[in-house]
C-alpha cells in the first residue's frame, strides 16, 4: 500500500473508465482502513451502549439505582433483581441449540439418482461431514454462542479467519462492524470488520515457522515481529476504541474480575481484520494492529470471489430487511423486565409495611424515641402515639399482574413457557388451539436459525474438501471419501448447500418413511424389501439396513415368482426345456420344481427327468454368477448328481439282453409302471406342507 492523505472512512470510489472497468481499488492504504474502523465504531456507539444496559439487566442489575434512593430518602425500599429477563432469553439458546446437535446429518448435499450407488455414497458423505465438525471441541461452543448473541441482542455474526483453515470464529456483536442499511444475508456487505485480542503465541502460531510460505501468505514479517515486541494487556476501557465499551465492562462485573482483567491481564496484540469488496467483486482481506496506526500485518489482495466464502451472518428476526433492523429478546424485554422487577419490589415492600405498627409524633419526639420490651409488651413515651393503620399488600392484584407481565415477556420471546390455563373447565380445543399457535411461533424462529447454520455449514464443508487446507484432519477426510466416489463427485457434494428445507436436518422424512412402510405392508403394488430397508436407514444408517435386515424375499415377489414356476413346470412335464432368467427367484423356482419332479420320477418318463435336472442345475448356475452368497447350494448338486448317475443306470439296465441283465444283477427287471429305483439319500426332499399360493 502507498500513503494517500485523501482517504476518509469510506471506501474509494473505483474511478471506472469509459470502457466501464474499474482503475481503483477500494482501499489505498493502512490510514484508510483506521479511517474507515473509526467511522463503523462511532456509527456504533447508541448501539453498543443499548446492548451494555441489556447485559447489565441480564445479568441481575437491580431495579433502581441505590444512590437516587437515598437521596429521595427512599433507601428503606425493597431493590433487588428477580432475572425476569436472564429467566427468558436462557430459555431460547437452548431451544436453538437442540435442534441442530439433535440433527442427524449436518448436510443434505446428494448425488443425482443417475449416479451409480449415488444413495450410498450421499450416506457416507454425510456423515463423514457431520462426524467431522462435531468432533471438533470448539462446535457445540460456537453454536451456543450464536445462539444466545442472537437471541439476546439480534444479531452477529461469523468469520473465517484464515482462507486455509475450516473452523469459523464468532464475533459478537460489539466486535465487529458494518456500514448501516447493510441486508441480512453477506453477499449484500461491502466491508466487514472484526476486533480480535491476540495473544502473542496465538499470533506467531497463525504466521507458522517457514517465513517465505508465510510472506507469499501476504504476511508482513517485520510487521508481525513489531507488533509482538509491543504487546501489551488490554487497554483501559476509554481506550480500547472511539467510545466507552459498554459490554466489555459488563462482562468484567460478571466475572468479578473488573481490575485484573482490565489492568493486569495477558498481554495481547489488538487487531483488526477487514473484509473489503473490490469493484471487480472480488473480496480483499486486511489484517491491522490497532495501537501502532501504521503496522499492516497482513494483506490478501482478491482472496475470496464473495463474501460468502467468509462471513455468515445470523439474525433473529427478519424485520425491515437489514441486519441492524432485527432485534433480540433483549432489547425486546428490557422494559417490560424492568417493570417486573419493580412491582415484584413493591410487592414485598407492601408486605413488610402491612405487618408493622404505626406511630405518630412530632419530628422531634420520632427521632429520639426509645422503645423499651417488657415480656410481651413494647413501651414508648406518650409524646407518640399508636395509629390504626393498616397497608393492604393487595396480593392477589401483584400475582395478576406479574402473571400478565410474564405471559406478555413469553409472548414476545416466543412462547418459551407453558401457558397456564384457568377456570373450571378446560376444553381440548382450547388447549389445542393455543399450543398450535405456539408451536407455530417456535418453529418459525427455529427455521430460521436452522437454515443460518445451514449457510455455515455449506462454507465449512466447502473448506473440508478443499485441497488448500493445511489441517491433516481434513487430507485424511477427504483420503477416506475418495475411496468411496470420484474427485469430480466429491466436488458435486461440498458445492451444494447444505440445507435447503429444514425437513433435511430433522426427522420430517425418516417418519413419513416408516408410516409409508406400516401402511403399504400388505400392498402387493410395493416392493416390501426395499421399503422396509429404506425406512430402517432413515430411522438409523444404511448400514445398519444393511447389517441387521435379513435377505428374505419380499412376499409379494415371491407369489410372483411361485407362479412363474408352476406355468415353468407344465412345459418341463413334457419334456421341453425352459430357460432361466437371472432375475427369478431361485430359491422359490427350485422348491417348486423338487417337488414335481417326484412325480416325473414316479412316471418314469427319463426325458421329463432329463428336463428338470438341467432345468435345477441351471437355476443354480445362474444363482451364483448374480452373486448369492448366502445361499448353500452344495446339497442341491449332490442330489442332482445322484439322481443323473440312478436314471443313467436305470436306462442302461432296461438297454441291455434281458439274460444278460440276469446274470449281472440278480435284481428283478424294471417292469412297465414300475417307479426307478433311486438311493433313499438321493431323492429329492418332499414338497413344503404349504407351498406358496397362488394370486
Amino acid at each position: 500500500m502507498t500513503s494517500d492523505s485523501t482517504t476518509t472512512g469510506t471506501i474509494n470510489t473505483p474511478e471506472v473508465d469509459s470502457d466501464l472497468k474499474p482503475t481503483r481499488r477500494s482501499i489505498t492504504d493502512v490510514k484508510q482502513l483506521h479511517s474507515i474502523a473509526s467511522t463503523l465504531e462511532e456509527a456504533s456507539r447508541d448501539r453498543n451502549q443499548k446492548n451494555g444496559r441489556i447485559m447489565a439487566k441480564y445479568n441481575a442489575e437491580r431495579p433502581y439505582e441505590p444512590d437516587k434512593l437515598k437521596a429521595e430518602s427512599l433507601g428503606w425500599k425493597s431493590n433487588f433483581s428477580t432475572k425476569p429477563l436472564a429467566v427468558a432469553v436462557d430459555k431460547i439458546g437452548p431451544r436453538l441449540t437442540r435442534a441442530v446437535n439433535t440433527a442427524r446429518y449436518l448436510t443434505s448435499a446428494s448425488l443425482p439418482e443417475t449416479t451409480s450407488n449415488g444413495k450410498s455414497k450421499t450416506e457416507r458423505f454425510r456423515r463423514e461431514i457431520t462426524n467431522t465438525i462435531r468432533r471438533w471441541p470448539g462446535w457445540r461452543p460456537l453454536i451456543s454462542e450464536i445462539a444466545q448473541e442472537n437471541g439476546l441482542f439480534g444479531y452477529t455474526s461469523v468469520f473465517f479467519v484464515d482462507r486455509y483453515s475450516w473452523k469459523p470464529y464468532h464475533f459478537r456483536q460489539d466486535r465487529f462492524f458494518i456500514p448501516d442499511q447493510t441486508k441480512q444475508f453477506a453477499a449484500n456487505v461491502q466491508v466487514w470488520m472484526g476486533h480480535q485480542d491476540l495473544q502473542i503465541h496465538e499470533l506467531l502460531e497463525t504466521v507458522g515457522e517457514d517465513i517465505e510460505v508465510a510472506k507469499a501468505a501476504g504476511w508482513e514479517i517485520d510487521a508481525v515481529a513489531q507488533a509482538a515486541n509491543n504487546a501489551a494487556p488490554k487497554s483501559s476501557l476509554n481506550q480500547s476504541s472511539p467510545y466507552t465499551d459498554v459490554r466489555l465492562y459488563q462482562d468484567a462485573i460478571r466475572e468479578s474480575s473488573i481490575h485484573l482483567s482490565l489492568q493486569q491481564g495477558a498481554k495481547t496484540i489488538e487487531v483488526n481484520h477487514f473484509l473489503v469488496r473490490e469493484p471487480s467483486g472480488k473480496v480483499s482481506y486486511y489484517l491491522v494492529d490497532r495501537r501502532d496506526k501504521q503496522l499492516l500485518l497482513r494483506q490478501q489482495l482478491d482472496i475470496y470471489d464473495s463474501m460468502e466464502a467468509a462471513i455468515v451472518l445470523f439474525s433473529y428476526q427478519q424485520a425491515n430487511g437489514l441486519l441492524m433492523g432485527s432485534k433480540g429478546v433483549g432489547r425486546e424485554l428490557y422494559e417490560v423486565a424492568g417493570a417486573v422487577d419493580r412491582a415484584r419490589n413493591e410487592l414485598v415492600d407492601r408486605l413488610n409495611l402491612s405487618g408493622k405498627v404505626w406511630l405518630q409524633g412530632s419530628a422531634k419526639s420520632l427521632d429520639r424515641i426509645q422503645l423499651s420490651v417488657v415480656g410481651n409488651m413494647v413501651l414508648f413515651p406518650d409524646t407518640v402515639s399508636v395509629q390504626s393503620v393498616k397497608i393492604d399488600p393487595n396480593v392477589e392484584a401483584f400475582s395478576a399482574m406479574d402473571m400478565q407481565l410474564v405471559q406478555l415477556m413469553d409472548q414476545i420471546a416466543g412462547g418459551v413457557t407453558p401457558k397456564e390455563f384457568k377456570g373450571e373447565r378446560v376444553t381440548a380445543t382450547a388447549v389445542n388451539v393455543y399450543t398450535a399457535r405456539e408451536e407455530e411461533r417456535r418453529d418459525d424462529i427455529i427455521e430460521r436459525f436452522l437454515l443460518q447454520v445451514g449457510d455455515l455449514v455449506s462454507v465449512i464443508q466447502r473448506r473440508l474438501v478443499s485441497e488448500e487446507m493445511i489441517d491433516p484432519e481434513v487430507a485424511k477426510l477427504r483420503e477416506n471419501l475418495l475411496k468411496y466416489m470420484s474427485e469430480e463427485e466429491l466436488i458435486e457434494l461440498a458445492s451444494q448447500p447444505a440445507l435447503k428445507t429444514v425437513a433435511d436436518w430433522t426427522e420430517v422424512e425418516a417418519q413419513q418413511l416408516v408410516m409409508l412402510a406400516a401402511e403399504k405392508r400388505q400392498d402387493p403394488l410395493y416392493d416390501h424389501v426395499k421399503l422396509e430397508r429404506m425406512a430402517t436407514a432413515a430411522r438409523t444408517s444404511q448400514e445398519v439396513a444393511d447389517d441387521v435386515l435379513l435377505p428374505v424375499n419380499d412376499p409379494t415377489a415371491e407369489t410372483e415368482q411361485a407362479q412363474k414356476q408352476i406355468l415353468e413346470n407344465l412345459v418341463l412335464s413334457i419334456g421341453k426345456p425352459v430357460p432361466v432368467s437371472s432375475r427369478d427367484g431361485h430359491r422359490v423356482h427350485t422348491q417348486l420344481l423338487q417337488a414335481d419332479l417326484q412325480e416325473a420320477m414316479q412316471a418314469q418318463n427319463p426325458a421329463v427327468i432329463q428336463a428338470y435336472l438341467a432345468h435345477w442345475q441351471a437355476h443354480i448356475e445362474a444363482a451364483i454368477q448374480g452373486g448369492d452368497k448366502d445361499s448353500d447350494w452344495s446339497q442341491d448338486v449332490a442330489q442332482i448328481q445322484g439322481i443323473a448317475q440312478a436314471l443313467e443306470q436305470a436306462l442302461a439296465q432296461a438297454a441291455a439282453p434281458e439274460a444278460q441283465v440276469q446274470e449281472q444283477a440278480p435284481e428283478a427287471p424294471v417292469e412297465q409302471g414300475e417307479s426307478l429305483i433311486l438311493p433313499q439319500d438321493l431323492a429329492p426332499p418332499e414338497a413344503p406342507a404349504a407351498a406358496p399360493a397362488v394370486v
